[in-house]
């Protein structure tokens, strides 16, 4: 009987994490819609205000009450892109950024992670994601802790040429790394998507040569 019991518990609480990973699946997959929609969607157009080498262009995604923040950026020896971010680059200054300069390049994979019981991890990870895929690196999603049949990367699985980026909970919004992890951390969504933005424009900055002969 007791077995059975046990049997019984072990069941309905695989079951419940079995709901909470479709759930944030479902999630994550509306955030990448919305994310190409708006990257499709924004183009170059005036006012713009400078960012250090980039001209951003405010944008409200038609359909939505969702602004977006629209950069071009041209990779070296590379054509003209765009990234799309939800913060304004000029009100992340606050968050404080340590990342060893040894991890912007050298990438064969990047994975975007967080614990499957993080119910607001989706959208900035797919934020997070949507930037690394618009800058050409090979990206997929993960959970950091075992949640079944789906893939489980965490810090641990980081190497020289495979980066982990992992979403943690925390008092302070921050983003650092630890050896070939880089971790963001944030107390809610918001936080942590303010975090995944200042990686982003911060990770830009090291890889562009600015914006200047991009102008239409």
């Amino acid at each position: 009987m007791v077995s059975k019991e046990k049997g019984k518990k072990k069941a309905q609480k695989f079951s419940k994490i079995e709901k909470q990973v479709m759930w944030l699946l479902a999630v994550l997959a509306i955030v990448v819609l919305i994310s190409v929609a708006a990257y499709y969607l924004m183009k170059p157009k005036s006012p713009y205000f400078e960012y250090g080498p980039f001209e951003v262009y405010k944008k409200r995604l038609e359909g939505t009450s969702v602004d977006y923040y629209y950069i071009p950026f041209k990779m070296i020896d590379g054509p003209l892109n765009q990234i799309a971010i939800r913060n304004d680059p000029r009100e992340l200054g606050d968050i404080d950024l340590n990342v060893s300069e040894d991890l912007w390049r050298g990438i064969s994979k990047v994975w975007v992670s967080s614990d499957p019981n993080l119910s607001y991890a989706p959208i900035p990870a797919g934020e997070i994601g949507r930037f690394t895929i618009a800058i050409g690196l090979d990206t997929s999603y993960a959970f950091s802790e075992d949640a079944g049949s789906y893939y489980q990367m965490s810090c641990e699985n980081a190497t020289e040429n495979i980066r982990v980026v992992e979403l943690r909970v925390g008092d302070e919004t921050k983003v650092y790394s630890e050896v070939n992890c880089i971790i963001i951390e944030g107390k809610d969504d918001v936080e942590l998507s303010r975090a995944a933005d200042k990686l982003a424009v911060t990770w830009l900055e090291r890889l562009v040569i600015g914006t200047e002969g991009t102008k239409k």
